[in-house]
């Protein structure tokens, strides 16, 4: 993980995430925010088709979910642990 600023001086620093590097894979901000954007798509997708709302229309439709790339998948399994 590639930081904009020194964690050192504030701890906050740490979520001022230029890239990341993944098996041999980099990630660059604009990646990383399509990811997050896909990720928070899907988690509110699921949150609907549980409740019962919109989001079921969707699916019959035949609009699919995005999902992250598989390398990001591996690290959302291992944050739900």
């Amino acid at each position: 993980m590639l930081l904009n600023a020194d964690p050192l001086k504030d701890i906050h620093n740490t979520t001022k995430i230029a890239e990341v590097f993944l098996s041999g894979k980099e990630f660059d901000r604009a990646a990383l925010d399509e990811m997050l954007r896909a990720a928070k798509a899907a988690a509110a997708s699921q949150a609907a088709d549980q409740s019962g709302n919109a989001a079921s229309s969707l699916q019959t439709s035949g609009v699919q979910t995005p999902q992250p790339p598989a390398e990001m998948q591996s690290l959302t399994k291992l944050k739900k642990k």
